[in-house]
C-alpha cells in the first residue's frame, strides 16, 4: 500500500481533458491496484482507516481537508471514496455534491463516515447527495472492509467492462476499414467475447463471494421489487435456501404493524431514491427482530435502472439497550424528587423552630445560633432545588415564566440570597451601575437563581476579609453582568469545564465551604434559555476569576406583563382567626401551629388525612394549611372531599409539602387548593401568605 501527498494538479476542478484523453475508460493503476481517496481531517482517523484498508490491491491517498480532495480529484482518478461529514472548511455532504456536479467523477461510489450526524435526516441527506453507504463511528473495521471490497470489485467490473467496450467499438472500426479482415476479425471478437464472458461469470461469483461474507443481512431487487440475490446471512437469518428467497412466491415476514415498511421500499424503487427502514421481521427460531434497512439504487453503466440493493441489520439489542436507558434515566428522576421530598420534610419543622425561636429570644448567642441555623437550612434548601432543576434541565422541562423585569430589582433580590455568606464571609460587596434602567425580558426568579449561584460561587472560593464586584455594563441591545473576586482562582484547563455538571477543581473542593458542583452549570443553561452567553475568566490559580454575562435588553418598544412584586409584610390584624394545621410529621405540624398562634391565630392540629376531615367539619377553620404525603388518606383526596362539602368552599386550602416540580403544583390546583407551597417554607413568607390569601374576597 502506497500513501503519498498530491505532489501535481493538473487543470482546474472542472476541467475533463485528462478524461478525454483516456477515451472515459474508469481509472488504471499500473500495477492493478485501485485508487481509494480517504478524506478525513482527523490525521487519526486517516491512520485508522489506512490500518483497515491495507490491502495489496488497493492504492490508498490520502486527504486531510475537501480542498485537498478536490486537487486528488483532478490530479488522478479514483476507484472509491471515503468521507469524513464533518470538516472545517466545507462538509462531506458539501464535497459529496460538488463531485457528483463533475461528469468525471460523478460516477464513483462515496462511502460517508460520521460520529456526529446520527440522524435519520442526516442519513437521508447523505444518500441524498450521491453515497452509496452511510456508516457510523466508531467504523466496525469488518463492516467496513467488506463493504470496500464489494465496491472496489463492482469498481474493477465496470472497468473490465468499459475495456471491452471499447475494444469492441475498435473492432467493428477496423471491420469496417478492412473486409479481408473480418474472418481475422470475427475470430479476434468471439475469442474477446468469451474471455470477457468467462472474467464476468468469474467477477460475479467473486462479488457472490464477497456478500456471503459480509455479517449483514445483503439483498437486491429488481426495479419492480423482485428480490434476486440474497447472501448467506439473509437465508440463515430467514431459514430459507438462495432458490426460496428468489422465487416469485417469497415474501418478507413482516409484523403486521410495520407495513409501512414495504411502502417506503416500493416508494423508493418508484422514485429510484435510497431508502431507510425499520421493521420487526421473523427469524427462523420464529422470534421477532427488530432491523433497519438501508437501500441505495444501482444502476447499469448506461445508468439504467436495475433496482435496489439493500442490507438489513439487527438492532434488537441496541433498542432494548436504548428502553433499558431512559427507564434508568426516568428511575433517576424519580428518585431525585422522592430524595427531594425525604429532604425537605425535616427541614421544615426546623426552619420554623428557628423563626419561632429568632423572635423570642433576647441571649445573643441563641440569636447567634438562631441565625447559623437558619442560613444553612436555607442553603440545603437551594441545593435541593439546584439539584431538582437540574434533573429537569436534562429532561428539558424546565419552562421560563417570562414577564418584564428590571434587571435592578433581579440583582437585588440576588444580592439578598447571597448576603448571608457574604457577611459570614466578612466580604466587601462593591456595586457599580446596577441602578442602570434596564430591562429584560425574563424570568424574575430564574435570574435571580443565575446571580444568586454566582454571588454564592465567588463568596465561597474568596478569602475572608477580601472583595467582590458586581458591575452592569448596558450596551446596544445587550448587557453585561460581571460577578468578580479575588479569590483561589480557576486553572487554565478548567475554565471551558466549570459550567459542566458536578465539576469542581481540586483547589474548589479543598477550599469551598460546601456545593455538589451544580450551581454554575444550572446557570449556563438558564442564561442559554434566556438568549444569553456566560463565560469564565481567570489567570490561573491564585488571581481570582470573574464570571462575564451577556443579555439581550427588552427592545423600547416592547411592552409586557411586569412580574408582580413580593408580598408585603402583615400584621397579626389581617391573619385568620382559626387554622387548622395536618401533617403526619408531628414536628412540622407542632411548629406549623406554633408559628400561627404566635400569630394570633386559633389553631387546631392533627395528623392523618381522616383526622383532618373530623376536625374540619367540627372546627370550621377560615385557613387549612395540609401536608400531601400523609399515609391514610393523601392531601389531596382530604382537599376534594372538603371541597366536596358545602361548608368546604369558602375555606383556604393551602398545600405545605416536600413535593415541589411544576407536576406537584398542578395536581395541587387539580385537586382545589389555593397555593401550593414547597417545604421548608420561610416562616415570615408563611405567615404572609395565610394572611394575604385569607384577606383575599372568596371565590371559590
Amino acid at each position: 500500500m502506497e500513501r503519498r501527498p498530491l505532489d501535481a494538479v493538473v487543470g482546474p476542478f472542472d476541467s475533463t481533458s485528462a478524461e478525454s484523453d483516456r477515451g472515459g475508460l474508469a481509472p488504471i493503476v499500473a500495477d492493478g491496484r485501485v485508487n481509494i481517496l480517504i478524506v478525513d481531517d482527523e490525521p487519526a482517523n486517516l491512520k485508522v482507516l489506512e490500518a483497515i484498508l491495507d490491502d495489496p490491491g488497493y492504492r490508498l491517498v490520502p486527504a486531510s481537508n475537501a480542498n485537498d480532495a478536490l486537487l486528488a480529484l483532478v490530479a488522478e482518478d479514483f476507484g472509491l471514496l471515503i468521507l469524513d461529514i464533518r470538516m472545517p472548511d466545507m462538509s462531506g455532504f458539501e464535497l459529496a455534491q460538488l463531485i457528483k456536479q463533475r461528469k468525471k467523477s460523478a460516477s464513483v461510489p462515496i462511502i460517508f463516515l460520521t460520529a456526529f450526524y446520527n440522524e435519520d435526516q442526516h442519513v437521508v441527506t447523505g444518500y441524498g447527495s450521491g453515497a452509496v453507504d452511510y456508516l457510523h463511528k466508531p467504523v466496525n473495521a469488518t463492516v467496513l472492509k467488506s463493504k470496500v471490497a464489494v465496491f472496489v470489485e463492482l469498481h474493477r467490473k465496470s472497468r473490465e467492462l468499459a475495456m471491452a467496450n471499447r475494444a469492441l467499438m475498435l473492432e467493428v472500426t477496423e471491420r469496417r476499414r478492412a473486409e479481408e479482415q473480418l474472418r481475422e476479425l470475427n475470430e479476434s471478437l468471439d475469442r474477446r467475447v468469451t474471455e470477457r464472458s468467462e472474467a464476468l461469470r468469474e467477477s460475479e461469483v467473486r462479488f457472490r463471494t464477497m456478500a456471503d461474507q459480509t455479517p449483514v443481512m445483503m439483498w437486491v431487487t429488481s426495479p419492480n421489487g423482485a428480490v434476486e440475490f440474497v447472501n448467506k446471512e439473509y437465508c440463515s437469518f430467514f431459514g430459507v435456501t438462495h432458490e426460496d428467497a428468489t422465487h416469485s412466491g417469497w415474501r418478507l415476514p413482516l409484523h403486521d404493524e410495520d407495513g409501512a415498511y414495504l411502502r417506503v421500499l416500493f416508494e423508493a424503487l418508484r422514485t429510484r431514491r435510497p431508502f431507510q427502514g425499520d421493521a420487526r421481521m421473523r427469524r427462523a427460531d420464529g422470534e421477532w427482530r427488530w432491523m433497519t434497512s438501508h437501500g441505495a439504487p444501482r444502476t447499469s453503466p448506461a445508468g439504467e435502472f436495475l433496482g435496489m440493493i439493500v442490507t438489513s441489520q439487527d438492532v434488537t439489542d441496541q433498542r432494548h439497550a436504548a428502553t433499558i436507558q431512559q427507564q434508568t434515566a426516568r428511575a433517576k428522576d424519580e428518585f431525585i424528587a422522592v430524595l427531594a421530598h425525604e429532604l425537605r420534610s425535616p427541614l421544615a419543622p426546623i426552619r420554623t423552630s428557628v423563626g419561632i425561636i429568632r423572635a423570642h429570644a433576647s441571649h445573643p448567642l441563641i440569636i447567634r445560633c438562631g441565625e447559623i441555623i437558619e442560613r444553612q437550612t436555607a442553603h440545603m434548601a437551594r441545593l435541593l432545588d439546584d439539584l431538582l432543576d437540574t434533573s429537569r434541565l436534562s429532561r428539558n422541562t424546565l419552562t421560563l415564566q417570562r414577564a418584564r423585569a428590571r434587571l435592578g430589582n433581579v440583582l437585588q433580590s440576588a444580592v439578598e440570597i447571597a448576603s448571608p455568606l457574604i457577611e459570614q464571609q466578612r466580604l466587601e460587596l462593591v456595586v457599580d451601575g446596577v441602578d442602570e434602567p434596564v430591562w429584560l425580558d425574563g424570568d424574575h426568579a430564574r435570574l435571580t437563581q443565575v446571580f444568586g449561584n454566582l454571588l454564592n460561587n465567588a463568596a465561597k472560593y474568596s478569602k475572608a476579609g477580601g472583595r467582590v464586584d458586581l458591575i452592569v455594563r448596558p450596551s446596544p441591545g445587550w448587557v453585561v453582568v460581571t460577578v468578580r473576586d479575588a479569590g483561589i482562582g480557576i486553572a487554565p484547563d478548567m475554565l471551558d469545564r466549570v459550567f459542566e455538571p458536578f465539576t469542581q477543581a481540586t483547589m474548589a473542593r479543598d477550599h469551598a465551604p460546601g456545593g455538589v458542583g451544580i450551581g454554575l452549570s444550572l446557570a449556563h443553561r438558564l442564561v442559554e434559555m434566556h438568549g444569553g452567553t456566560i463565560r469564565a475568566v481567570s489567570d490561573g490559580p491564585g488571581f481570582g476569576s470573574e464570571f462575564v454575562v451577556r443579555l439581550p435588553v427588552c427592545p423600547d418598544e416592547a411592552v409586557f406583563q411586569e412580574a408582580p412584586a413580593a408580598p408585603a409584610a402583615v400584621d397579626n390584624a389581617t391573619m385568620p382567626r382559626r387554622v387548622l394545621v395536618a401533617d403526619d410529621n408531628v414536628d412540622s405540624a407542632d411548629m406549623e401551629a406554633a408559628l400561627m398562634t404566635a400569630a394570633g391565630c386559633e389553631v387546631r392540629t392533627v395528623y392523618d388525612g381522616e383526622s383532618t376531615l373530623r376536625e374540619a367539619e367540627r372546627f370550621r377553620p377560615d385557613v387549612i394549611l395540609l401536608d400531601i404525603g400523609m399515609p391514610d388518606i393523601d392531601g389531596h383526596e382530604v382537599c376534594a372531599r372538603i371541597r366536596s362539602q358545602s361548608w368546604g368552599g369558602s375555606i383556604v386550602l393551602i398545600a405545605v409539602s416536600g413535593w415541589g416540580q411544576e407536576s406537584d403544583r398542578r395536581r395541587s390546583a387539580r385537586a382545589g387548593f389555593n397555593m401550593h407551597l414547597v417545604k421548608p417554607v420561610e416562616p415570615t413568607a408563611l405567615v404572609a401568605e395565610v394572611a394575604k390569601l385569607a384577606a383575599m374576597p372568596s371565590e371559590r
